[in-house]
């Protein structure tokens, strides 16, 4: 081979990394490959991605075999038997007396009548005979002797009695009732109903059929009105418990719905009469007045809050909807443990030219893949304490990174730039609304000394 001069050499194309390269170490000349110095290009390695979820757990293992049996032990020795006792010589008691004769059993239920068997065919009807010549009227027959002018009932004789009278038998008393014009009046009128006639002191009526009656108690329940009206509707029930009056009073038609399950008040210790006038700014306070708020609300809604949303005070008096993301608790400031966070992502942004205000990052992580510019320019969003964003320049030129108008980064300046190779990238964190503070730049490296001799 030739000597020819490294610019003079034809550049190489498609590196497989089998190419030779002169290199010397530890002041030796020796040959090294292009896959060896790719293998000491430091990588560049992404932020670590959020912890993937907890695998299922695993399928539980079989139960294991039953232990053996232990061995039955030893049967004890049978003890030694007793002596058989003494036989008493006691005498025979006297033969007990005869038991009463048992209850004879009940009458067994009587028989099915049998089937009654079907009704002969009628027969025909025969023709009416002629009717016959009336007969010559009879004589007329002696006069019947005059009845007694008693009548006795038991051994007591009755004699005269008077018109609209009963007679009646009380134990070993027989005599006479008058009767009264109503009861008259119903003797002669329709029967109805059967058994005996009720008197007027301790009757038992059974089942009785009541129109409107007076009464002053039923089955113990004083009834003190003559006016008014109990209506239960069919079927249901009117129960109280506890020894205490409760007296309802209406000054006016008052109709009350009460609930189908439950109790109108589980606990209370008493229920003052209610005074004021309901309506709908009132409230009924614990000593039963319908009374006004002290003071009425001040809270006013801002734009059109819907389901799902969080409120955030804009004003001392006015909140609005914000929209949530994601799942879970709402996080607050201290201490917030997140499960899986997303970041915005921008991965194919394109750098503008090199001047504050061009190429806008608007995500936490930005991947610029276009620098047309040499050097391009991209500008980071305005600051808010605490922000973090993330800048990657995997194009072809250097990149400029701006901060917003007005702010800084590091200790640059107002307005000034950071410049960010290729394949290398950044971190910003913002201190405040007007400063960032950026990480050290992270980029491919190479170490150590390449040195090129020439060729034989």
């Amino acid at each position: 081979m030739a000597n020819t001069t490294i610019p003079n050499l034809p550049a190489a194309v498609g590196l497989n990394g089998t190419e030779q390269i002169p290199a010397v170490q530890a002041g030796t000349s020796v040959r090294v490959t292009s896959q060896q110095i790719a293998n000491l290009a430091v990588r560049v390695v992404g932020p670590t991605g959020a912890t993937g979820p907890i695998g299922p757990t695993g399928v539980t293992g079989a139960t294991g075999p039953t232990g053996v049996t232990g061995a039955t032990g030893v049967t004890g020795a049978t003890g030694v038997t007793g002596a058989t006792g003494v036989t008493g010589a006691g005498v025979t008691g006297a033969t007990g007396v005869t038991g009463a004769t048992g209850i004879t059993g009940a009458t067994g239920a009587t028989g099915v009548t049998g089937q009654t068997g079907a009704t002969g065919v009628t027969g025909v009807t025969g023709a009416t005979g002629a009717t016959g010549v009336t007969g010559a009227t009879g004589a007329t027959g002696v006069t019947g002797a005059t009845g007694p002018s008693t009548i006795t009932v038991g051994t007591t004789p009755i004699s005269g009695g008077a018109a609209n009278t009963l007679l009646y038998q009380n134990g070993t008393v027989v005599g006479e009732l008058t009767l009264g014009t109503g009861v008259i009046t119903a003797l002669g009128s329709a029967v109805s109903g059967s058994g005996g006639i009720a008197l007027t002191t301790n009757a038992i009526l059974t089942t009785p059929t009541l129109g409107v009656a007076t009464a002053t108690s039923v089955n113990g329940l004083t009834i003190s009105t003559t006016t008014g009206t109990l209506a239960l509707a069919n079927g249901s029930t009117l129960a109280t418990s506890g020894a205490f009056n409760t007296t309802l009073t209406t000054t006016g038609t008052t109709s009350v719905t009460l609930p189908t399950t439950g109790n109108m008040l589980s606990s209370v210790t008493s229920v003052a009469a209610i005074t004021g006038t309901p309506s709908s700014s009132t409230f009924i306070r614990g000593d039963g007045t319908w009374a006004t708020p002290s003071s009425g609300g001040n809270v006013s809604s801002s734009g059109t809050p819907s389901n799902g949303q969080i409120a955030q005070w804009t004003g001392v008096s006015t909140i609005q909807g914000l929209a949530t993301t994601g799942s879970g608790n709402a996080v607050l400031a201290n201490g917030p443990a997140l499960s899986a966070p997303t970041f915005s992502t921008s991965a194919t942004v394109t750098a503008g030219t090199n001047a504050q205000g061009q190429g806008a990052l608007t995500s936490d992580y930005n991947v610029i893949t276009t620098t047309a510019a040499n050097p391009s320019g991209v500008t980071l969003p305005t600051a808010t304490t605490g922000r973090i964003v993330w800048v990657f320049n995997r194009g072809t030129n250097p990149v400029n990174v701006y901060p917003a108008s007005g702010a800084a980064i590091d200790a640059l300046g107002t307005n000034a730039a950071i410049t960010l190779p290729v394949n290398a990238w950044l971190e910003f964190k913002a201190a405040s609304t007007t400063l960032w503070y950026s990480s050290t730049l992270h980029q491919p490296t190479i170490y150590g000394t390449i040195t090129f001799a020439a060729g034989p």
